[in-house]
């Protein structure tokens, strides 16, 4: 006979599987809109020059490297705590990805390439 506690939850897909699958598919998704944005902006070759080339579509490629890794971060770091329905989801993404905004473009980027921060 199942415990009570076991029936009360559900039987699959609330581990860390469904956390890298949600973080995967939201650095993707989320990677692929900014990434169409960045090559409108023709910024796609300075993402490139990170890892020495000059091609938009290495910069692409690095680009969603980068999305996915931060996916993961907030899904597989902060899943269980604070990402606990869609509301709550949002708001949190909203302002992780705020803060990534400000992190990644403006402070870490220029510092490896050289360049003054929040230039």
């Amino acid at each position: 006979m199942a415990s009570a506690s076991a029936l009360s939850r559900p039987a699959s897909g609330t581990g860390v599987g469904r956390r890298v699958l949600a973080g995967v598919s939201g650095g993707i998704a989320g990677g692929i809109v900014f990434g169409i944005l960045m090559a409108m902006m023709g910024m796609l070759p300075v993402i490139a020059s990170m890892v020495g080339s000059n091609s938009a579509v290495v910069g692409f490629g690095v680009h969603l490297m980068i999305s996915v890794a931060i996916g993961l971060g907030l899904t597989v770091l902060f899943g269980n705590r604070f990402l606990t329905g869609y509301g709550r989801g949002a708001l949190v993404g909203l302002g992780y990805g705020a803060i990534w905004w400000v992190l990644g473009p403006l402070m870490i980027m220029p510092v490896m390439m050289g360049m003054p921060v929040f230039a």
